[in-house]
């Protein structure tokens, strides 16, 4: 399971160096990305079969999902990349990143509700755990929160309710670190 994890990881760096360096034509450096993603998705499902509580490659499985649905336009990834997401905020349920990304998968297919419930969660679970790392005394991400409470007044503005996204966007003020980040909300 670890070298499977580990293959899928390496053509997850792979991709990421090509994207930001590569000077590739437009549709080569598409077929580039559909072959690695395409390679990481192999490596990583094999991984999850070997050792299905390996919340590492199953978090590099659903990212792979979103990608292949964002950048090839497989928008049939994304219900992969929700479902692993599900199961991983089971299995990690103090992962306040889990739930981010869950989110961001909800509101790539619309679903404003889920996309709602999880960028609340994202905020909760983070503003709970955030100080438990034992040797650091961790501060308070504030730009992390603004990000997690901000995408609730989105989701809500998405979902027409004006009061919730209000409210999400009062709060989203209160962690503002930047002029441009106090004028959106």
């Amino acid at each position: 399971a670890a070298a499977a994890t580990e293959e899928g990881g390496v053509a997850l760096v792979e991709l990421d160096d090509m994207l930001r360096t590569s000077d590739l034509e437009v549709e080569a450096l598409a077929d580039r990305t559909a072959a690695l993603l395409d390679s990481a998705e192999r490596a990583l499902e094999r991984a999850f079969r070997l050792n299905p509580f390996d919340t590492r490659s199953r978090t590099w499985l659903a990212q792979v999902y979103g990608l292949q649905a964002r950048r090839l336009g497989r928008s049939e990834a994304y219900a992969r990349a929700i479902d692993e997401l599900e199961k991983l905020a089971l299995l990690t349920p103090d992962q306040h990143s889990v739930y981010a990304m869950l989110a961001n998968n909800y509101f790539y297919v619309s679903s404003w509700d889920g996309a709602a419930l999880n960028y609340q969660k994202a905020e909760e679970v983070y503003l709970d755990t955030y100080d438990l790392v034992v040797e650091n005394e961790e501060q308070l991400d504030s730009v992390l929160l603004f990000s997690y409470v901000q995408a609730q007044g989105d989701t809500h503005v998405k979902r027409l309710d004006a009061g919730r996204a209000s409210s999400a966007y009062d709060r989203a003020y209160l962690f503002a670190t930047t002029s441009e980040d106090s004028a959106y909300v």
